[in-house]
């Protein structure tokens, strides 16, 4: 039995295909009615539900028709068929492709409600939609722009100024990193287990309270660390797409999603510089070196045990590459000075909304070898990764057997 097989990237990059196909929702639930709301604004017909519930099958829900996944499958025999699952939920999610994979339903396409609303939100000037729904949705985007750009001002001064206040009194631990490379999971893990931290990626205040908060506060504790790039870029970028690409730059994701990865991740700085604090391995001389004077790359790293430890008189820097993150509970336990210590994973990218795409992207991707080399050839990259690790990365991305 061929496996079901979303068609993520594809739905997002030709919103055309939800004219092309009779559209029927996979779960006659709340998300079923706000999808089905939001498409019907849209100008795109809906021809029926699909539910797994045998309690709904052959009723109706805001006036469409319940099918059952047998007469699902029997409709998709007989017509070119979009399913798109309004579910939230991965696990459920993963049933639903489960039952279509047991009783063989074949539509045309299938996707989750996530990749059509960012579809749509993405292409809202296409002829096809509805004229008024495609100008309020133009008028929208530009609030969510003006209103995302302060919250990410806003959010950058406070948590300075929490850690300015953190350092000043006893035990400040500051989990402060370079975007994407585990900082929410171990956030999650000390504030579950009692350790209060601050959770920032640079220093916005003046540089006289931070230089005070210093001299003034005990030792200071700093948890930071490392991801292979190519991983790290990836998941950055989906990270950021329906959020701030969607509001700020889209035109460059309405080229496609491979080509928009290509268009931001090939002009070094673009995208990072602005959204998560710059080049990971340049994140230590910009941010580290700058604000507590101490240059991490004028210290050897453990590359075999995944972290080292660096401390001064006044700092400690515990600093790990996230691919040994798992083999680091009981020297994390040793540097924090506590009894217990066991990961909860947060921010994890196969728990979000995106995780199909996410993962299709990832199989299908082609990337370029000068951007993975430039990376490779790196001294910064290599004052962390063995030239035996490397040389796997790369084989892994330039798809080498």
């Amino acid at each position: 039995m061929n496996k079901i097989e979303l068609n993520e990237i594809m739905v997002v990059d030709n919103v055309e295909v939800m004219f092309e196909n009779k559209i029927v929702l996979y779960g006659a639930g709340n998300y079923g009615k706000i999808v089905c709301d939001y498409m019907r604004d849209s100008g795109i017909e809906i021809i029926g539900f699909c539910d797994s519930n045998i309690m709904r099958w052959g009723t109706t829900y805001l006036g469409i028709d319940i099918y059952s996944p047998m007469e699902l499958g029997e409709i998709c025999e007989l017509q070119n068929v979009m399913v798109i699952i309004t579910v939230e939920n991965n696990a459920v999610i993963d049933d639903i492709l489960s039952v279509m994979e047991k009783y063989q339903i074949r539509p045309n396409l299938v996707s989750t409600m996530y990749a059509v609303g960012l579809g749509i939100a993405l292409h809202d000037d296409c002829s096809l939609f509805n004229s008024e729904f495609a100008k309020r949705h133009k008028m929208k985007t530009l609030s969510w722009q003006k209103g995302l750009m302060k919250h990410v001002e806003h959010r950058d001064v406070m948590s300075s100024y929490e850690a300015c206040n953190s350092m000043a009194g006893e035990n400040a631990v500051l989990i402060y990193q370079p975007g994407k490379v585990a900082s929410s999971t171990i956030f999650k893990t000390l504030n579950t287990q009692g350790i209060k931290s601050t959770h920032f990626h640079t220093f916005k205040c003046e540089k006289e309270l931070l230089q005070g908060s210093i001299r003034c506060g005990r030792k200071i504790k700093i948890i930071t660390g490392v991801r292979e790039p190519v991983s790290r870029d990836i998941s950055a970028y989906f990270q950021i797409m329906s959020r701030w690409l969607l509001a700020c730059k889209k035109d460059i994701l309405r080229e496609g999603i491979y080509e928009g990865f290509h268009e931001l991740y090939e002009k070094p700085g673009f995208i990072q510089g602005i959204v998560l604090s710059g080049n990971e391995f340049d994140w230590f001389d910009r941010e580290l070196k700058v604000n507590f004077g101490i240059d991490i790359y004028e210290h050897t790293f453990n590359k075999d045990k995944g972290y080292s430890v660096i401390s001064t008189d006044k700092i400690e820097i515990f600093l790990y590459k996230c691919e040994k993150l798992n083999c680091l509970e009981d020297a994390l336990k040793d540097y924090l000075e506590t009894d217990n210590f066991s990961f909860v994973m947060a921010n994890d990218a196969h728990e979000k909304k995106y995780k199909y795409m996410y993962d299709e992207f990832k199989r299908n991707v082609s990337i370029d070898e000068e951007y993975v080399m430039n990376y490779y050839n790196c001294e910064k990259v290599r004052h962390f990764y063995s030239l035996e690790e490397l040389d796997r990365m790369k084989r892994k991305w330039l798809k080498i057997e």
